[in-house]
């Protein structure tokens, strides 16, 4: 589908439908699954990011695999994830059974690593690609340009007078945070 860019962030928030029940997000995993699968129909290409809270009241850790699970099964390109902190006058700040925080920091620490790694993989495997790619302006040194992918990668190159908006750059190396690429012309 020409219409659709390759890349979505679609909010989990958790892989446990226990969890997104008390959250009260309406929605349901078999949904959510659904919007994907028939999203790479259209789009075998297209990529998705996510966000996660990790530690909501009452999250058990078969609860918390069920989150690790999702994040493989999709293979989030890219995420936000925190540890969940009440906010006081609301429900979930008065639900039983708040989870300790030494478990919600090792818990966002073990997602945090899985998603690290699902990015970086996906980085090293845009090595060697030509991506159309969107600038946003020089970095902090003035010596290189900052652009944007079609996957809202960031994407350096070295700097250029009058240089094009948009423009196929050339990605010659990756880790998980950025690309590094030059132009293709």
């Amino acid at each position: 589908e020409p219409k659709l860019l390759p890349f979505l962030n679609m909010p989990i928030q958790s892989g446990s439908q226990n969890v997104l029940k008390r959250m009260n997000r309406p929605y349901s995993l078999e949904l959510y699954n659904d919007i994907i699968r028939k999203l790479r129909i259209a789009r075998p290409d297209i990529q998705i990011s996510s966000d996660f809270i990790v530690g909501f009241p009452d999250e058990s850790d078969s609860d918390f695999e069920e989150t690790m699970n999702i994040a493989r099964q999709v293979g989030y390109i890219n995420s936000y994830s925190f540890k969940y902190s009440p906010r006081p006058h609301t429900a979930a700040a008065l639900m039983p059974n708040q989870i300790p925080e030494n478990i919600k920091a090792e818990r966002l620490a073990k997602l945090d690593s899985l998603l690290n790694e699902i990015q970086r993989e996906f980085n090293l495997g845009c090595i060697g690609k030509t991506l159309s790619c969107l600038l946003e302006g020089p970095d902090k040194t003035g010596r290189h340009l900052v652009y944007r992918t079609p996957f809202m990668q960031q994407c350096i190159v070295e700097y250029r007078d009058n240089a094009p908006e948009l423009a196929n750059i050339e990605i010659s190396d990756a880790n998980k945070a950025s690309l590094r690429g030059k132009f293709s012309d």
